[in-house]
């Protein structure tokens, strides 16, 4: 579309006077805007580039700024390829006839994906339970001309599936180790979850076992035959999978209730798993003892052995070969049964007929 309009140019300096004008034609610029597929204007990075999508009765731009690609005549915002930050993009239209150019411009913000992962230190009840965040494997320090752009809007720990608090974060968004008491023994599964900007976010869950704390005296000692039950003992497996390894009951090998690995088939290969007995209080013995009857029947390489936590949450082996009674038969097993590195020791082979093992704890 064309419009005229005229100019007219006047002249007078008190001696001489003139005037003249000439008819100028005005050319629209085209009308140009853009969108993307999804409609957003925020991105994480390691997310999926998005289609950008011109509007006009040319569509014969060009788009231009951090983080625009072109594969097979359609361009892209790619938020890996800008990297963090608030980019500018334009699209730029020149109308070949009228020689008019058209510009549109639209910001989109690029935030970093938080990772998020944490350990945890406890497991008793009664005793409250640490959950301490990896602040170095988080990742929120990107730079954006000369500042953090990264900002932590929301921590939440789901400790239950009814039971969730928000956490608090330090300077520099690092979020703050947190405890808690849980009310029973059982089996959480326990989730963190942390927002970059309202945006950005990632999940890290974990199943965390809470057992029973027992307090052991002399005239009161701990003696489970798991007749009545599991015992208020937990299986895990290292792979997290829904089938643990070790499984309660009764079997078609053996009438009496009893903790085995696959109770009415083989283990099958490379599975790692383990029970966690309740928490015991031996403060009140003297000279403690621990006493166990066992029986196995492993794969070679293969074998199990009794670890104890400290108040770190590292877990220890418990023992050593040739020291109790009928406690551990092998001081090297190639599967390392509880990620023991240097001498795996503990029970390997074959013994079908019930042993029993013991151990002084002073």
């Amino acid at each position: 579309q064309v419009t005229y309009d005229t100019l007219q140019y006047s002249y007078d300096n008190g001696f001489c006077s003139g005037d003249t004008s000439f008819r100028v034609a005005v050319q629209l610029s085209p009308q140009v805007s853009f969108s993307l597929d999804s409609g957003q204007d925020t991105f994480c990075l390691g997310g999926v580039s998005d289609t950008l999508r011109p509007q006009s009765s040319l569509s014969s731009g060009i788009f231009s700024g951090f983080g625009i690609n072109v594969f097979d005549g359609t361009t892209f915002f790619n938020p890996n390829a800008s990297g963090v930050g608030e980019h500018v993009i334009t699209y730029r239209e020149t109308d070949s006839t009228t020689t008019c150019t058209g510009t549109a411009q639209a910001t989109f913000y690029v935030y970093g994906m938080p990772k998020v992962d944490y350990a945890v230190s406890g497991g008793c009840l009664l005793d409250s339970i640490l959950f301490v965040p990896d602040n170095d494997l988080l990742g929120l320090d990107n730079i954006f001309n000369g500042r953090v752009i990264d900002s932590i809007t929301s921590v939440q720990w789901v400790l239950d599936s009814n039971i969730v608090v928000q956490g608090s974060v330090a300077d520099s968004n690092q979020i703050d180790r947190f405890r808690y008491l849980y009310g029973g023994a059982g089996i959480y599964q326990v989730q963190l979850i942390v927002a970059n900007q309202a945006y950005c976010v990632d999940t890290h869950a974990l199943r965390l076992v809470v057992s029973p704390t027992i307090a052991v005296h002399d005239t009161l000692p701990y003696d489970e035959d798991f007749e009545n039950g599991a015992g208020n003992w937990f299986a895990e497996n290292r792979d997290g999978s829904t089938s643990p390894l070790c499984e309660w009951g009764s079997s078609s090998r053996h009438s009496s209730s009893i903790w085995e690995t696959r109770l009415d088939t083989a283990y099958r290969a490379s599975e790692d798993g383990w029970v966690y007995s309740p928490c015991f209080d031996l403060s009140h013995l003297d000279r403690p003892m621990i006493s166990l009857d066992y029986f196995m029947n492993t794969y070679a390489n293969d074998g199990a052995a009794l670890e104890f936590q400290t108040d770190t949450g590292t877990w220890h082996r418990l023992g050593e070969q040739e020291r109790g009674i009928n406690w551990f038969n092998s001081n090297f097993i190639a599967a390392q049964p509880g990620g023991q590195d240097a001498l795996p020791s503990g029970w390997s082979g074959t013994k079908v007929n019930w042993q029993n093992a013991r151990y002084k704890l002073d």
